[in-house]
């Protein structure tokens, strides 16, 4: 596995992936990116730390915050109905 993640930042590096793309490969290695779950299902547990992912793909780590429905990597105005969480 140490091989793959070298393989992967080289990559990065030398232009060949961009980060995204990037972070997406390293959570497919680590089996965490197929198993989120849309907070319009099931709202996420509160005081934990989770990986949320906006729509547009992009994964955070963060938490949730009860009083507005959003988790703490989003503006208050920001809606997160079509955003997915993952507990790690």
């Amino acid at each position: 596995m140490k091989k793959q993640i070298n393989d992967l930042l080289l990559k990065m590096q030398t232009g060949e992936n961009c980060i995204g793309e990037t972070a997406n490969q390293l959570l497919d290695l680590f089996a965490v990116s197929g198993s989120f779950i849309l907070v319009g299902e099931q709202e996420p547990p509160h005081n934990i730390e989770l990986l949320a992912k906006s729509p547009t793909g992009t994964i955070h780590l963060c938490h949730w915050r009860p009083a507005y429905n959003i988790f703490t990597c989003q503006a208050k105005s920001e809606s997160s109905w079509d955003w997915s969480w993952k507990l790690i």
